[in-house]
């Protein structure tokens, strides 16, 4: 076992006066002293700095649990800014369409006149939009398709409903044109 003289150091006191011994503890000779370890012959315990394995693994098990419980909130998120995109990009597409019409005093909507109008808007770039007027003519409704959105269906009634967000699955929509 090490004496408490191995613990302790000497500390000069200033010249006038005698020299004073000050205790300058070491906590990790102390903390080998009372595990009952010593140095090997001639050299010291070098345990100053670091981390030890067991704290540097809890730690990155501790950031795992979080980046793995924020994740599922980061694509949920991204789902509905594609959604608010496609969203705006039928609002536009519905206003061009209202402004047409208005234009050729026609109170019935045709499938020619709504593709001439959904093709003079340029939409997102992942965004697809297909136009069809309704069965009386009198309306139309805007579909839209964004790949990057898995749950929801979006589409656009010019019959006073204006967006309907519905949640389903969406299939594949050709490009207006």
């Amino acid at each position: 076992m090490q004496s408490r003289q191995a613990i302790a150091s000497t500390t000069p006191a200033p010249k006038d006066g005698p020299t004073v011994k000050i205790p300058n503890i070491n906590p990790h000779k102390v903390r080998a002293r009372l595990l009952g370890k010593t140095a090997p012959e001639g050299r010291e315990f070098d345990n100053e700095a670091g981390f030890t394995l067991i704290e540097i693994m809890g730690t990155v098990a501790i950031v795992a649990v979080l980046v793995l419980s924020a994740v599922p909130q980061l694509a949920n998120a991204m789902e509905k800014a594609k959604v608010q995109t496609l969203i705006n990009d039928e609002n536009i597409l519905a206003i061009q369409i209202s402004g047409d019409q208005s234009l050729t005093g026609n109170a019935l909507y045709n499938q020619a006149n709504l593709t001439a109008s959904c093709t003079a808007i340029q939409v997102s770039a992942d965004n697809a939009v297909k136009v069809a007027p309704n069965a009386t003519f009198t309306g139309y409704v805007i579909t839209g398709y964004n790949p990057g959105i898995k749950n929801y269906v979006v589409q656009y009634d010019s019959l006073g409903k204006g967006a309907i967000i519905t949640k389903a699955t969406q299939a594949a929509f050709a490009n207006c044109s």
